[in-house]
């Protein structure tokens, strides 16, 4: 690896730093703009004044806001994250025991959308103009148009309730058996890959289309190059350029949907540990929720620009 190439990554890596620190700084602003308060929320209406403010002292609510600012990040590296006040627990003991049925949904269904959406897209491609492209380029408009919401709620009727194949509520560890496991997550994962996989094969399309009649893709033809070498070695890698941005994206959504697929469900996940956290006006839990989350995000964006110098020979200049 160039020390040019290696300066851009550590450049990168800087950028991502600074970007957490910033996100830090807001997101604790507007857990200060944000109205209710923790402690009679979890005291209840018939708490006295005393009880009030010997709570909002305990758990440093009556501190200076820069003061609470800094015990927060001092919090993040001793590991405890802050204290929610409606569980009476450390916040990382909450978030790390429900992020895992987060990631597991995600990560699925980004594979499963990375997969299809751009194998449907190449189909579409090759096939342009035919049957199956438009077969495809219908679905594509029918699956980003639909919300999620009514996609889960048709699947639980179908699937769940109809047929009985699969649940329509709760998350069963994988440790219980690969198939209960899988059963309660095929649909959460269809519901949450579903819009993606329309985005992903429209923009594939889209992106082999440019790049398909390219003077490189026609010499590797006359040169009598395998078929299968010139979509996966030259169209395909040309292809995946744009393709990364909206892939990642599309993860920072993903991230975020997971609020209202989790629901959908009741999926023990960050996404209703959110919706919980608002109800019960905890704000520190809320908070810290989207700055993991947010974490992540930063991290993805941070992969792509380094693969970008792998992929794109150009982006290393």
């Amino acid at each position: 690896m160039k020390g040019k190439q290696v300066r851009k990554i550590l450049k990168r890596v800087l950028q991502s730093l600074i970007t957490i620190v910033l996100l830090t700084v807001i997101l604790f602003l507007l857990m200060q703009l944000i109205p209710g308060n923790p402690i009679i929320n979890f005291l209840g209406s018939n708490a006295t004044d005393e009880e009030i403010a010997y709570y909002t002292h305990l758990y440093g609510y009556d501190l200076p806001v820069w003061q609470q600012y800094v015990n927060w990040i001092k919090s993040m590296f001793d590991g405890t994250m802050g204290f929610s006040v409606s569980l009476q627990r450390n916040v990382s003991e909450i978030i790390f025991s429900r992020i895992g049925v987060t990631l597991t949904l995600v990560t699925w269904a980004f594979i499963v959308s990375v997969i299809l959406g751009v194998a449907f897209g190449i189909i579409a491609a090759l096939n342009r103009g035919k049957a199956v492209d438009t077969v495809i380029s219908i679905l594509s408009n029918a699956g980003i148009a639909m919300p999620v919401f009514w996609i889960g709620i048709i699947l639980i009727l179908i699937f769940a309730i109809r047929l009985g194949i699969c649940p329509s509520y709760g998350y069963t560890p994988i440790s219980k058996g690969l198939g209960p496991w899988f059963r309660g997550i095929v649909l959460p994962v269809t519901v949450l890959s579903f819009p993606s996989i329309s985005i992903f094969a429209r923009q594939t399309r889209s992106s082999m289309l440019d790049v398909i009649n390219q003077d490189y893709v026609m010499t590797a033809k006359s040169k009598g190059v395998k078929k299968r070498d010139i979509i996966f070695k030259h169209q395909l890698r040309n292809a995946l350029v744009p393709l990364l941005t909206i892939i990642v994206n599309r993860f920072a959504q993903m991230m975020g949907a997971t609020v209202l697929t989790e629901n959908i469900f009741t999926l023990p996940g960050m996404g209703s540990l959110m919706i919980n956290s608002i109800n019960s006006r905890d704000l520190q839990l809320f908070v810290d929720c989207i700055l993991v989350i947010a974490v992540f995000v930063t991290v993805a964006n941070l992969i792509v620009d380094i693969l970008y110098g792998f992929i794109d020979p150009r982006t290393k200049e």
